[in-house]
């Protein structure tokens, strides 16, 4: 037999990876059957796509007419609101069930849109969605993914302490981490929306809707 070059997977501890960030591809996992099924099995769905459609025409409007801080504001109420649901779920013992269903909403929520860009403006939907859209998106649904990990995280301690002979446990540093990355991914979601903000001031202008 021909000696051949034989691919040694633990020297790129892809295993370790998976193990470590179980938690996250889940969710990811989640999130992209959230998106199929919001083009496969949820595309006539009327409230979905009305929805989607309220959204693509205040956005637009948003960009295209309000002032700055009025943008700002807009656009960071509505990405906050999202960790909010993360941050409190997180901090019962509720969490651990609830966050995934959450994280596939939000898939669904972003095919539907996507869909809709596409199926209402054809190419210049899908342009408008990968050069304006996307960067700030992708931010976000990562900002989000790490949330979640943290929330079931701390909800699944917050859950042991319910359990019979569970032994106590004192929360408050671990309630002061959970706080710092909640504070550190909201830092990162101002940069988001910033760039949103930018990307729409550049690009915007070369759409027609």
């Amino acid at each position: 037999m021909k000696k051949g070059i034989i691919l040694n997977l633990k020297r790129f501890k892809i295993l370790d990876y998976v193990t470590h960030n179980k938690i996250i591809i889940f969710l990811c996992i989640l999130f992209v059957t959230g998106m199929i099924l919001s083009v496969t099995a949820l595309s006539n769905e009327n409230k979905l796509i009305d929805s989607a459609k309220s959204f693509l025409n205040e956005y637009i409007l948003l960009h295209s007419n309000d002032k700055f801080f009025k943008k700002f504001i807009t656009i960071f109420i509505r990405y906050i609101f999202v960790l909010i649901f993360y941050y409190f779920l997180g901090a019962s013992m509720f969490g651990v069930v609830a966050i995934p269903f959450l994280t596939l909403w939000q898939g669904i929520w972003f095919g539907a849109l996507t869909s809709q860009l596409y199926s209402t403006y054809g190419i210049y939907g899908v342009a408008f969605n990968a050069i304006i859209l996307i960067p700030p998106t992708a931010i976000f649904v990562i900002c989000c993914f790490i949330a979640a990990k943290h929330s079931i995280d701390y909800s699944l301690l917050v859950a042991k302490l319910t359990l019979p002979q569970a032994k106590p446990i004192i929360l408050f540093n671990n309630f002061k981490k959970y706080c710092s990355t909640y504070l550190i991914i909201t830092g990162v979601v101002i940069v988001t929306v910033l760039l949103e903000i930018v990307l729409n001031l550049f690009f915007l202008k070369f759409f027609n809707f």
